[in-house]
């Protein structure tokens, strides 16, 4: 009888000294997993990171690519929207440039005819067209940034309601005013000559430079 109470005092004694020893090691084990769990946190992170840095060089390229295009005179004929040719801008700044030189030279007299010839002439070939190109260039980006929350709201809408997407681009391009008009129609066109939609878009913010368009396109 001894030893039998004695080896149930045992058994429950050892019992006891089990219950905390799986304690530990379920402890243990759900650090591990909470490490693991922690180490795939930050892996993640890490990709999110490295995917936007690169797309942030991307934009910095694309951003340095459109600035050497906006200088060029070709870029800004494009982004104001002119149908004219480069032969015609330099033919038209030359022939403004022969009237101001002209007027130069009979303003100024015998004294200083030659100097205000020279001076109106430079003026007129390289200053003034500039200068009025710019102006249209400006004008022009200033209504499609005003425009393009009315484009996304049909987008937006478009899309509730079910229609794809290449309809909200016809949409916009076939029934909003200009400058939207046009630059979504070569969007929808050059769609339908199978160019991609990102290569498109880049060629939309080529036109328009502005950093609506550039969040737009992203």
């Amino acid at each position: 009888a001894f030893v039998a109470i004695g080896g149930v005092g045992f058994a429950f004694a050892g019992g006891g000294q089990a219950g905390p020893a799986k304690k530990r090691v379920q402890t243990v084990a759900g650090n591990r997993g909470a490490a693991r769990k922690a180490s795939a946190i930050e892996m993640a992170a890490l990709k999110r990171k490295q995917s936007t840095q690169e797309a942030l060089k991307e934009l910095t390229l694309s951003e340095k690519q459109s600035r050497k295009r906006r200088v060029s005179i070709k870029g800004q004929i494009a982004q104001a929207g002119l149908t004219i040719s480069l032969t015609q801008y330099w033919m038209m700044a030359a022939g403004l440039g022969a009237i101001l030189a002209i007027g130069g030279l009979l303003v100024g007299g015998a004294k200083f005819g030659l100097i205000a010839a020279v001076a109106g002439g430079f003026v007129g070939t390289l200053g003034l067209p500039r200068w009025i190109l710019g102006m249209f260039v400006s004008g022009r980006q200033k209504k499609f940034s005003n425009q393009l929350a009315d484009a996304i709201d049909i987008i937006v809408r478009g899309v509730k309601s079910g229609l794809p997407l290449n309809q909200c681009l016809r949409i916009i391009a076939a029934e909003t005013p200009e400058p939207l008009r046009t630059e979504f129609q070569q969007l929808v066109d050059s769609q339908a000559m199978g160019m991609p939609l990102e290569s498109g878009l880049q060629r939309m913010y080529d036109h328009m430079p502005l950093p609506e368009v550039n969040f737009f396109s992203i």
